[in-house]
């Protein structure tokens, strides 16, 4: 009895002393300031299709000159919208068809927030500022602090948002900022169709002219989509059919970092930028920094994305640069057609000028795909109908870099570039190292791309330089059909004007094709209907190199160069035109060390250049 007593008392009192602020058809000159300091507050939208206002402001129609600034505090804060197509306002900014000249500030901080959607169409926003068919000049700065902060969109077509800025219709003329600090972050949809925002920016129909910085910070930080169709986001930008002029910078830090989609159709952005039908004209700075980075998407037709940039039908102009540090760094896609983004950029039939740096740093660097049709890309770029000027540079380094497709017409792409249908004018750099470095493809059509560029029905004007360097250096194709790739270069109906130079290094390599019509390619470089104008150099070197092809139709090729329909010199459509150069070799004059190259059932090459 005294529980329910307490729990009544709580909720009353936060009722009594709400502090919301709403405008309509007006026009202010000068602030408007709302603050509350309120031990506990609840806020409970219940039913149909009600409205709970609690330490906010709404503004509709109105016009302020000046600054907006709420900034409500308390210990406990929950917001919850429970039902059908209520809304549940917690320490949140609401606009529409309004304009403000000046800032606007929405700060809520306490020890525990928790923001709850639940039931259908339901929306719950805690430190949120919304804006539809709005005008702002002026900074947007958004602050969720405390020790413990919830985001949970549960049910069906449920929005859950906390510490974030959604625009609609809206244009921006200055900076956005959005903050969501605590020792425990967590956001979650879970349904079908629910949206769960935390710390992040979604722009929809609208123009920006200014920086976008989202910075999501906490020991535990966790973003999980569940169920169907369902989008969760944590410190990302998200933007469909909008314009933006100034950069997009997304940082996430945290001891524990993981970004999980699981289910189908379902959307997990951690720290990412997702463009769709979109201009960005600027810089894309995405960081994750973590003991422990985690990304995942499990099901059917997945996305997930940390610290990644993810470009459908839309137009780049500036530099992207991703970062993702830790002490393990795992990125994974297990079922069909998912796509696992780590510290990566995926492209279709967009456009990009500037340069693309991918890193990834960690003890233990894991890209892994499992399934059908999926793709895993752990600092590599993908791009498929795409173009891109500038140059590409994927960086992958830790004490184990481990990359493996396992499955039918799986991709793992780890510090590599996959052009499909595309062109590229610049230069290409992929470098791996690390104490043990493992490529391998299993299954049926599969692909291991390790610090290694594959192109496909694609143009190149530029250099192309694959560096891999590590103590323990091993390459496997094991089952029908699939391919490891490894500081190499495999083009099929491309063109390429330029240099390749291809580096592999290692105390112990082992280049491995075992199955039906596998390769496996080590410092190589394969052409088939393609031509390349340029320098070819490729060197292999370490203490003990094992080179084997075992099967029927295998090939494992090693510091070598395979052509196929195509003829060296004469007329225009030459491979390999300008000085090949393969060099595999073994330091101190092979003494002591060995140098194998094996073919059983299958083709081993090994330093050659073979016309097919």
């Amino acid at each position: 009895m005294n529980n329910i007593q307490k729990i009544l008392s709580v909720a009353i009192t936060g009722l009594l002393l709400n502090s919301t602020l709403s405008y309509a058809g007006s026009d202010i000159k000068g602030a408007v300031i709302n603050t509350s300091n309120t031990k506990n507050k609840v806020n409970v939208a219940l039913g149909s299709d009600n409205k709970a206002n609690l330490d906010s402001v709404a503004l509709k129609n109105s016009g302020v000159t000046g600054a907006v600034i709420n900034t409500p505090a308390g210990k406990t804060s929950v917001n919850v919208a429970l039902g059908s197509n209520n809304k549940a306002n917690l320490s949140s900014v609401n606009m529409e068809g309004s304009s403000v000249k000046g800032a606007v500030v929405n700060t809520s901080a306490g020890q525990t927030s928790t923001n709850v959607a639940l039931g259908s169409s339901n929306a719950a926003n805690l430190g949120v500022t919304n804006m539809k068919g709005s005008d702002v000049k002026g900074a947007v700065i958004n602050t969720a602090a405390g020790q413990v902060l919830t985001n949970v969109a549960l049910g069906k077509d449920n929005k859950a948002s906390l510490g974030a800025t959604n625009l609609e219709g809206t244009s921006v003329k200055g900076a956005v900022v959005n903050t969501a600090a605590g020792q425990v972050l967590t956001n979650v949809a879970l349904g079908a169709g629910n949206k769960a925002d935390l710390g992040a920016v979604n722009m929809n129909s609208s123009s920006m002219k200014g920086a976008i910085v989202n910075t999501t910070m906490g020991q535990a930080v966790t973003n999980v989509a569940l169920g169907k169709d369902n989008k969760a986001s944590l410190g990302a930008v998200n933007m469909e059919s909008s314009n933006m002029k100034g950069a997009i910078v997304n940082t996430t830090m945290g001891q524990a970092v993981t970004n999980v989609a699981l289910g189908a159709g379902n959307k997990a952005s951690l720290g990412a930028a997702e463009l769709k039908n979109s201009d960005v004209k600027g810089a894309i700075v995405n960081t994750a920094v973590g003991a422990a980075l985690t990304n995942v998407a499990i099901g059917k037709d997945n996305k997930a994305g940390l610290a990644s940039a993810n470009i459908e039908g839309s137009n780049v102009k500036g530099n992207i640069i991703n970062t993702a540090a830790g002490g393990a760094v795992t990125n994974v896609a297990i079922g069909q057609g998912n796509k696992a983004n780590l510290s990566s950029v995926d492209m279709k039939n967009s456009t990009m000028q500037g340069n693309i740096i991918n890193t990834v740093a960690g003890g233990a660097v894991t890209n892994v795909v499992i399934g059908k049709n999926s793709k895993a890309n752990l600092a590599g770029v993908s791009m498929e109908g795409s173009s891109v000027k500038g140059n590409i540079v994927n960086t992958a380094a830790g004490g184990a870099v481990t990359n493996v497709a396992i499955g039918s017409n799986t991709k793992a792409n780890l510090s590599s570039v996959d052009m499909k249908n595309s062109s590229m004018q610049g230069n290409i750099v992929n470098t791996a190292a690390g104490g043990a470095v493992t490529n391998v493809a299993l299954g049926s059509n599969t692909k291991a791309n390790l610090s290694s560029v594959s192109m496909e029905n694609s143009n190149m004007k530029g250099n192309i330089t694959n560096t891999t360097v590590g103590g323990v250096v091993t390459n496997v194709a094991l089952g029908s059909n699939s391919k490891a790739n490894l500081g190499s270069v495999d083009m099929r109906n491309s063109t390429m004007r330029g240099n390749i130079s291809n580096r592999v290094a290692g105390g112990v390599m082992t280049n491995v094709a075992v199955g039906s019509n596998t390769k496996a390619n080590l410092g190589s470089v394969v052409l088939e209907n393609s031509s390349v104008s340029g320098n070819i150099s490729n060197r292999v070197s370490g203490g003990a190199i094992t080179n084997a092809a075992v099967g029927s139709g295998s090939e494992a090729n090693s510091g070598s160069v395979i052509v196929k329909n195509r003829s060296i010199g004469g007329a225009s459509n030459n491979s390999g035109t300008g000085l090949v150069i393969n060099d595999v070799r073994v330091p101190f004059g092979g003494m002591g060390v060995h140098n194998t190259n094996v073919a059983v059932g299958g083709t081993s090459n090994k330093n050659s250049v073979v016309y097919k």
